[in-house]
């Protein structure tokens, strides 16, 4: 299953967003080519544009009674954290309803954490795309890269789908903005030669659509035809730092 949620549009002082609904849009679009074009089909891909906090938890219900294999958890939206000397830093997801002097309107990333930890899947990659995105990792121990230097054989992956992996990718820092459009014109995929539009979508989201294209089939030379988590964040990351850099950010993606 894919769960798929942009907000863009709030409401008491929250600023709008110009790309979260559109980012989401296009990343429910390309898992659907994904699905009808290979093997990998999703029996269902919800796409939920400017989601509440309730909308978010009553999905969150139904995926626990269905009960998948397997769950890939999209959020693009505004995203604030709190930083507190000696406490760390607590992170938190805006939706919808979200108001800007009342944080027991907003999703703490703890809370997010628990609703993932609820589910019974084998597999749950999460991918965020909202500033402070990297606060995720204090709601939950630290994770250990591992950056897969081979061909991706049969015998390996038929061991990645039996094996429990849940995993994170954030298109920012626990300290860092997340930028929402982007105005650097850069071309990404370099097979097609294809060039985005200027402010079509995020930085990441430009990445993020360019990497599921093929581009983050790193590994061998030439790709082996999967993309495992591991290849995406190590394109995401730089590809992403090269966007925001070109606008004089600094946007570090985190897994």
């Amino acid at each position: 299953m894919a769960l798929i949620v942009g907000v863009d549009q709030y409401q008491a002082g929250v600023p709008s967003l110009q790309n979260a609904v559109r980012d989401a849009a296009k990343f429910a679009e390309v898992l659907e080519n994904i699905s009808a074009n290979t093997d990998l089909s999703y029996d269902s891909i919800r796409l939920i544009p400017n989601c509440t906090r309730d909308e978010l938890l009553q999905a969150f219900k139904e995926i626990r009674d269905a009960a998948p294999e397997q769950l890939l958890f999209y959020f693009a939206g505004h995203g604030v954290a709190r930083f507190r000397e000696n406490k760390g830093v607590t992170g938190y997801l805006l939706l919808a309803d979200a108001t800007a002097t009342n944080s027991a309107s907003w999703l703490a990333m703890q809370t997010l954490y628990d609703l993932l930890d609820s589910l019974t899947c084998s597999h749950v990659l999460t991918i965020l795309d909202c500033c402070f995105a990297g606060t995720f990792r204090w709601a939950k121990r630290d994770a250990v890269v591992i950056d897969e230097g081979e061909p991706l054989y049969q015998e390996r992956f038929e061991r990645y789908l039996r094996d429990n992996a849940w995993q994170v990718i954030a298109s920012s820092a626990a300290d860092e903005l997340a930028l929402d459009s982007n105005n650097s014109m850069l071309v990404f995929n370099q097979a097609t030669r294809t060039q985005m539009t200027e402010d079509e979508h995020s930085p990441f989201a430009h990445a993020l659509f360019a990497a599921l294209e093929g581009e983050a089939d790193l590994v061998p030379r030439g790709g082996d035809g999967v993309i495992t988590a591991s290849e995406l964040y190590v394109y995401l990351e730089h590809a992403v730092r090269d966007l925001a850099e070109n606008q004089g950010h600094r946007q570090s993606p985190q897994m």
